[in-house]
């Protein structure tokens, strides 16, 4: 059955009927389907993190992006670089994620719901309606999964309806003028047909504030609605069918100034209004040249970075942060055979996204962006399973076909050509060169009315992009067992994958009489077929104790494609796809007398043909934008996860990750216009991560309980971008929170919760334009609220 791509948000959301246990620890029975059956966890021979719906709630989770919280290696953010939106999803799981939200560029983290792929990064911030469990597989899982699962996947498995009628209400108030309200009923319409109809508003205010307007940057506004259906046709074939909506009308996200540039080398004596209220002074009248208000009162671009409020800005420009996305889909699973049992998984999706936000950071607009992001797509797979005597089989075939069109604007500067050209000579510095240059000598100088280079400071960029994709892939994996506790696992998957490639990229000189295009790329179609064959070889023993030790040998990919950012013809070159080769080696203990159980794996991945991105000078076009695969980088680290149940009622949980992911090597040329050296660190990649967990769930008189809980989760320093700037790095941060809640045994329960205890400031995104500007999208602060529910 399909999911939402944009599930509620709530945490009353995630209740599970069994609340007493709200923490799966102990020796608990944890069923997955990380290799397509169920299975337990502890047999199951993958790095593999679990949350059950009750440990979701336990620990507060809103959305999916709080699931980083207790999982070893995995980052995961709202809001890709510059994109100023919270519902698109930034993945990375150890070293490999998405470096754009673009549709010519694939996740490196595959998300799925129910068995179904999603497609694009964007609205792939999923709430947590009615879930049964999310389970995290880290390390590429290319032969089960297949496409872009390079770093790992993310498997959301919803809670199907219930034939009993029951129901539940909730209501949730807390600071930042939050309310949100769920409800939900279900229940069999006959004794073969059951339904759930389930709906969630979210109402949230800001967290971040401009001194130039009132606008209440990252708020939520948010609608979703689902509706399900299961038919138990016969004990052996079950239907599922599930339908949702999902909108959005928020603003963006806020955007403070990290790093802006300093001006220096204007004639003295000079003073000019630039429009917007920007004036550029010289240094005869106030020292060195700055960006000011009126002349003699000048404010450094450098003040508008408040380190004293990391979340207020000075941020004039656009702000909108809107999305719909629905979707349709059905499973059909038989068990009628001896010999096997088939599954088949349809689902269309649709997505209908536009976002815009200011792109400086300061009050004079010195740019801005907008994005207009459209996609749908249709996916089929049939999968038969069996197990025969020792040997346990499974093939598959998938179809995936996606068309996506992408509207990007950029506004540049309004305004200032007109300045430009009504200065007496080229006297306005673009670079280090001395203005105005000497005579018969050429400077990046601008100003002095017909100088070419007046139009590269205001103009505006639109970039269509458009991708349409088929997927066609067949799978097999079977696992052998070579005594009573050896077992042998062998599997393969071959991907055959067309895409077709749409751009048209032209830059105006808006303020221009003419309007004339500086440079453009006319509308043009690319395609070319890539194909992936990923194989996964493994062992697996299980001691006399019952310890599982497993090591593993396999393949993942990211989809080859198009440079989406062309600015010519001559660079919408394909690229091919990146490749990993993986080597795991780990175990599983159950610990003794039922006191809980310990994993931990070690790791070590070779990635290949990384895609990057390198911005390049160019007389013609002043800049050019190539995507190429230039890069290789090592991979290797450790996780361990411990639960333990030492007392009724008290659960413990620790996480400890390590992680060291740097690139091994890089084309010179490469390396030396993007400033990504051989040796830098992988971005968005904690060295050191790990989670400390504690619950108490005290039993009073008639059934009702207390329950007590705190989450404390470390995040090491890491680097937002691949160049290691200074000003991208992250500092370590640690995010407390806590929860207590009363339950009662007549259905009702009241908590009062706490996330960000500390109000610790970090970054979901930091952005360097390379021209001395780094702008930082900061995450949510300090939130505390209380919710009550009824269930019946």
């Amino acid at each position: 059955m399909l999911a939402g791509a944009a599930l509620s948000v709530t945490p009353e959301a995630v209740a599970a009927q069994n609340q007493a246990a709200a923490v799966e620890n102990g020796n608990d029975d944890i069923i997955v389907t990380a290799r397509r059956r169920d299975e337990s966890l502890q047999e199951t021979p993958i790095a593999i993190t679990v949350f059950s719906a009750a440990d979701l709630e336990a620990r507060s989770a809103v959305d999916l992006a709080d699931i980083d919280k207790g999982t070893p290696n995995l980052l995961f953010q709202t809001g890709a670089d510059s994109a100023g939106t919270s519902n698109n999803a930034a993945v990375f799981i150890r070293g490999v994620g998405q470096n754009d939200f673009i549709p010519t560029t694939d996740p490196g983290v595959g998300i799925y719901v129910d068995g179904v792929y999603l497609g694009r990064s964007v609205g792939g911030v999923l709430g947590l309606l009615d879930l049964e469990r999310v389970e995290v597989l880290r390390g590429p899982q290319g032969t089960l999964f297949g496409r872009n699962t390079i770093g790992g996947a993310i498997s959301l498995t919803t809670a199907k309806p219930a034939f009993e009628t029951k129901g539940k209400v909730a209501a949730t108030f807390g600071n930042d003028d939050w309310y949100e309200g769920t409800a939900s009923i279900e229940g069999g319409l006959t004794s073969k047909l059951a339904a759930k109809l389930s709906i969630n508003y979210r109402n949230r205010g800001g967290y971040g504030t401009s001194s130039e307007n009132n606008i209440d940057y990252g708020n939520e506004n948010k609608l979703t609605l689902r509706a399900q259906l299961r038919w138990q046709a016969s004990d052996d074939l079950t239907v599922d069918i599930a339908a949702d909506y999902f909108r959005a009308r928020q603003n963006s996200t806020p955007v403070v100034a990290l790093l802006l540039p300093s001006a220096s080398g204007f004639p003295p004596g000079v003073a000019s209004g630039l429009y917007n209220g920007l004036v550029l002074t010289s240094s005869a009248l106030n020292g060195p040249v700055t960006f000011g208000d009126p002349v003699g009162q000048p404010l450094l671009l450098s003040q508008a970075v408040d380190r004293n409020n990391p979340r207020q800005s000075s941020t004039a420009g656009p702000s909108r942060d809107n999305a719909d996305t629905w979707g349709i889909g059905g499973t059909i699973e038989y068990d009628g055979w001896d010999w096997g049992r088939l599954k088949s998984i349809t689902a269309y999706r649709q997505i209908d996204s536009f976002f815009a936000s200011d792109n400086d950071g300061v009050r004079q607009n010195a740019s801005a962006t907008s994005e207009s992001f459209k996609q749908w797509q249709f996916s089929q797979e049939l999968q038969l399973a069996g197990e025969t005597g020792r040997l346990k089989w499974l093939v598959g075939a998938y179809y995936f076909h996606e068309k996506a069109t992408d509207f990007n604007e950029v506004r540049i500067n309004p305004g200032t050509f007109a300045f430009l050209e009504s200065l007496p000579a080229a006297i306005f510095p673009l670079g280090s060169d001395p203005c105005p240059p000497a005579t018969g000598t050429f400077a990046a100088c601008a100003g002095g009315a017909g100088n070419p280079l007046n139009r590269t400071l205001d103009n505006t960029l639109d970039v269509l992009t458009q991708v349409e994709v088929d997927n066609y892939a067949f799978f097999t994996q079977e696992s052998y067992k070579l005594t009573d506790r050896l077992n042998a696992t062998a599997g393969l998957r071959v991907s055959v994958e067309r895409k077709r490639f749409t751009a048209s990229q032209f830059k105006v000189e808006t303020s221009a009489v003419t309007g004339t295009p500086f440079f453009s790329l006319p509308l043009s179609t690319e395609a070319k077929t890539f194909t992936s064959v990923t194989p996964y070889v493994g062992l697996d023993y299980t001691t006399a104790g019952g310890t599982l030790l497993y090591g593993s040998w396999s393949q993942g990919f990211r989809s080859g494609s198009f440079n989406g950012r062309a600015t010519s013809q001559a660079v919408i070159l394909p690229v091919d796809p990146e490749t990993v080769d993986a080597f795991e080696i780990g175990f599983k203990a159950n610990l003794p007398g039922n006191l809980g159980r310990f994993n931990a794996a070690v790791f070590y991945n070779d990635y290949r043909n990384i895609q990057i991105q390198a911005v390049i000078l160019d007389p013609a076009t002043l800049f050019r934008v190539e995507l190429v695969n230039a890069a290789s980088a090592h991979i290797y680290g450790a996780e361990a996860e411990l639960a333990l149940r030492p007392a009724p009622g008290v659960d413990l949980g620790a996480t400890l990750a390590y992680t060291n992911a740097k690139i091994s090597s890089i084309d010179a040329d490469i390396s030396a216009l993007t400033g990504i050296r051989q040796g830098a660190r992988l971005k968005r990649t904690p060295e050191w991560s790990f989670s400390l967990s504690g619950q108490y769930v005290h039993q009073l008189a008639a059934g009702n309980s207390l329950l007590f809980r705190a989450d404390y989760n470390y995040t090491g320093e890491f680097f937002h971008e691949a160049t290691n700037q200074a000003v991208a790095r992250q500092s370590p941060y640690g995010l407390l929170d806590a929860n207590v809640t009363y339950r009662s045994s007549h259905g009702y329960e009241i908590s009062l919760f706490g996330t960000n205890l500390t109000d610790e400031v970090y970054y979901n995104s930091i952005f360097s334009s390379g021209d001395g500007v780094a702008l930082g999208y900061p995450a949510r602060g300090r939130q505390f609220g209380a919710r009550l529910r009824y269930s019946f």
